[in-house]
């Protein structure tokens, strides 16, 4: 996953000037982290010391972990729907973050996307079945989950399905936390 790095001055256009003129870390954070989600946790350990380095904090004011940092910034977004979550590759052992929608209405699942009707399906049904099952689905069960559904006539639905299910592959749930 290649991630695009941000800049010191990329972070100076983003931040938030409170009355004082002292750049609140949260604001650089959460724009950085939108721009260039998921994100590597060495980049959002990276964007974290350079939000709170522009903070200026008080004497003898020590900034908090990164995880409490985090979740200060999962109790604002609570208002708007959203979360930043993370989550740990089991091949690479690498940690990820993103910004995650959490609105479960039409729109958010209509618009929120760039899959067509039938990849949208078939992912839905894999995560179905992921949560409601062992955990787990390997590619001979995700190809006959796929023949269930109604590919319909688009050939470029066809191909999509037939690159999803292709190579022997085992999808796990993923614990958050």
């Amino acid at each position: 996953m290649a991630s695009q790095a941000v800049s010191a001055s990329q972070m100076a256009m983003v931040g938030d000037a409170d009355d004082d003129g002292v750049v609140k870390p949260h604001q650089p954070f959460l724009q950085a982290l939108l721009f260039n989600s998921p994100m590597p946790e060495k980049d959002v350990q990276r964007i974290f010391q350079q939000a709170h380095a522009q903070h200026q904090p008080a004497e003898g004011e020590e900034a908090p972990d990164l995880r409490e940092f985090v979740q200060q910034c999962n109790d604002k977004l609570k208002q708007v729907a959203m979360t930043i979550n993370h989550c740990t590759d089991e091949v690479t052992g690498d940690t990820v973050y993103a910004l995650v929608n959490t609105r479960v209405d039409l729109a958010a699942r209509t618009y929120a996307t760039r899959l067509d009707k039938f990849t949208l399906s078939l992912f839905n049904a894999l995560v179905e079945e992921i949560l409601s099952g062992d955990g787990f689905v390997n590619d001979k069960d995700a190809w006959q989950l796929g023949r269930r559904l109604e590919l319909g006539t688009a050939k470029s639905a066809k191909q999509t399905y037939l690159q999803i299910v292709s190579p022997p592959f085992t999808l796990r749930r993923c614990r958050l936390g």
